[in-house]
């Protein structure tokens, strides 16, 4: 029996903790005459299980190795920055580091390890029980290694657990009215939503009127630029503006390091940690994507009220914030680019074709859009909704095993009665017509031939030459491809459904399998890339990256921390510069990063080169883009 794959440390999702030690020991034990032993040591914080082993050395070619014989792959590996752990993201791990010349726990990820080099003076006892079999390794047993071993990672656990409190989280989302609420001891009917909704009345209102006398002093200065962002100590506030007399506000906590100072801890707040554009991009996707299923605010209220406008915001945004998690974003997230698919032309016409077929044969057809692996080929859905309702797609409705967790805690049972137009469908159920495809949502009082009905097809608010409207959005499924149909709330019925399913399901099942041939091709001869990079194109929301490597169903980040970090300042950058140019950084070690603008266009690349130049690198970039680029004007 492997006992190593039986033990193994950690698993998806899971920290283990990785660290060397110098080990003494006292030669006849006496003197100062000693002998020295490198000891490699693991430590699952879930499990509290560890392993310890003797080696000779800290080499990559030694430790590696053993890493990947006992600590399970999909692991969240945290370690020092020892240059041996460099390749560990691209072993199936995700490896995240602490420099412990400045820090005990990394601010920026909660990364901690065993915050020194502990020398130890082993007795000959000891000894004897820690390394067991052939004295190169074991498994600790035994009350003094136990104790020992508990002792010595005390501090490591201790530091585990204050992770969750070290990263960026939501404190407060509110939103407000400027028309409401403006008598003495009524300022609470201002109030739209408050989340927290457990704060007292007193705090919301205290809150609230705060943000508006700062904004309305920002205006006194320049009437035409409201007030984006406040600093304190403890917390950022990002202010949004999107309607008139409507403020949303998202509140988030600043990271924080304690630290040890004249034996009193001392909590040093990050403020840098929490990068605004982040915080900005967050809020207006959160607009955005209320705004997608349920109208403008402003529609909201002329319509059908103020009160059914708070129960819409409350039912909507209960639900939305549960799924955001402030403390792992990145550079894609401040883009919220689209990953299009490349065709050749008679591919591409072929898709023309078919789309412009689809509209002529059902009149009540507004827009299509059809994705291939939640890459875009086609829509006539103009850039503004075509990025929230790509985002819907790729992120919960196609996504079954998230998105059926996600259902389950924003509480499946809930009708549409209840809530006017809620953020997910209802129906957790997929309608399964035929195996040449199926409607993912639809009219869910069609019959089924096999089990279970489509999801209720959700309202969205679209524009239709150039107006917002309301309508139904159908999306059906055949093999690799997504094709979604926006249609008159008034067609939707099992005959329209029915004869969608004729036509549309052999159609899509022939073009997959144009398609599926068309990627083998490309990924038949895959090259090893030596670079990292992020392109964009805000016209067309173009992304194109290789920060993530997909290993499984995870994808694992091809970049540090710090190094998203600083893409994400260069990005600011370059928005606050307002002109086309060219960045070139060095981070610490071994690391460079180059940004180009280029009108709407923005590329980085992470280059690793330990001893080059400044010239050196840009000789390098610019034989990269044009061998790797030649197509995209930089």
């Amino acid at each position: 029996m492997d006992v190593a794959a039986v033990n193994q440390l950690g698993g998806p999702g899971l920290i283990v903790e990785i660290d060397e030690s110098l080990f003494f020991k006292r030669k006849y034990n006496v003197g100062h005459n000693v002998e020295k032993h490198w000891i490699f040591r693991a430590f699952d914080v879930t499990s509290k299980k560890g392993y310890l082993r003797r080696v000779e050395d800290r080499t990559a070619q030694t430790l590696v190795p053993i890493i990947q014989q006992w600590v399970a792959p999909g692991s969240i590996i945290h370690s020092d920055q020892w240059a041996s752990y460099t390749k560990l993201n691209n072993l199936g791990y995700n490896h995240f580091t602490v420099n412990h010349t400045i820090n005990f726990v990394d601010p920026d990820t909660g990364a901690s390890t065993n915050h020194e080099k502990r020398v130890v003076l082993v007795s000959d006892e000891t000894k004897v029980k820690l390394l067991t079999q052939d004295g190169s390794n074991g498994w600790m047993e035994g009350p003094a290694i136990a104790g020992w071993f508990e002792k010595t990672f005390a501090n490591i656990v201790t530091l585990s657990q204050k992770m969750s409190h070290q990263r960026s989280s939501l404190l407060s989302f509110f939103i407000y009215n400027t028309d409401y609420g403006n008598r003495e001891g009524y300022e609470e009917e201002k109030i739209l939503l408050y989340i927290p909704q457990e704060d007292s009345l007193d705090r919301k209102v205290k809150t609230v009127g705060l943000c508006q006398a700062l904004s309305q002093f920002v205006m006194i200065f320049n009437p035409s630029h409201s007030c984006e962002v406040m600093v304190t100590q403890k917390m950022k506030q990002y202010f949004l503006n999107p309607e008139k007399n409507f403020w949303i506000v998202l509140t988030l906590s600043i990271p924080f390091v304690e630290k040890i100072n004249k034996d009193k801890k001392v909590s040093e707040y990050l403020p840098d940690e929490v990068q605004d554009s982040l915080g900005k991009a967050s809020l207006q996707l959160a607009y955005d994507m209320f705004v997608l299923f349920n109208g403008t605010l402003t529609f909201i209220l002329n319509t059908v009220g103020l009160e059914s406008l708070k129960e819409r915001l409350e039912y909507f945004y209960t639900r939305y914030l549960q799924t955001l998690n402030f403390g792992q974003l990145d550079i894609l997230d401040v883009y919220q680019g689209i990953t299009y698919l490349p065709l050749n032309k008679n591919d591409f016409l072929k898709v023309n074709c078919f789309s412009n077929l689809v509209e002529a044969t059902f009149k009540s057809v507004r827009h299509v859009c059809l994705l291939y692996n939640d890459q875009l080929i086609w829509t006539t859905l103009n850039c503004n909704n075509l990025k929230i309702l790509y985002k819907y797609l790729t992120s919960s409705l196609l996504q079954p095993s998230a998105e059926d967790e996600t259902i389950k805690k924003l509480s499946p049972n809930t009708s549409l009665k209840s809530s006017p137009n809620g953020f997910y469908p209802n129906s957790t159920n997929n309608y399964n017509v035929s195996n040449s495809g199926r409607f993912v949502t639809g009219f869910v009082e069609i019959a089924s031939l096999d089990s279970g009905s489509p999801k209720r097809a959700p309202r969205v608010f679209v524009d239709v030459n150039g107006l917002p409207c309301e309508l139904n959005l159908i999306v059906y499924k055949a093999c690799n491809l997504v094709f979604c149909l926006i249609v008159d709330l008034q067609s939707l019925n099992s005959e329209l459904c029915t004869k969608i399913h004729k036509m549309i399901g052999p159609q899509l099942s022939t073009l997959s399998n144009v398609f599926t041939e068309q990627v083998l091709k490309r990924s038949s001869t895959p090259l090893e890339q030596q670079f990292t990079f992020v392109y964009f194109n805000s016209m067309n929301l173009a992304i194109k990256s290789s920060i993530y490597t997909r290993r499984s169903q995870s994808n694992v980040s091809n970049v540090s921390p710090e190094i998203m970090q600083m893409l994400i300042d260069l990005h600011e950058d370059f928005d606050s510069f307002k002109i086309d140019g060219e960045i070139i950084a060095k981070y610490t070690s071994d690391w460079w990063i180059v940004g180009k603008r280029s009108k709407f266009r923005e590329f980085f690349v992470v280059l690793n080169q330990k001893n080059a130049t400044i010239v050196e690198i840009n000789e390098e970039v610019s034989q990269l883009i044009s061998s790797n680029f030649s197509n995209i004007y930089l």
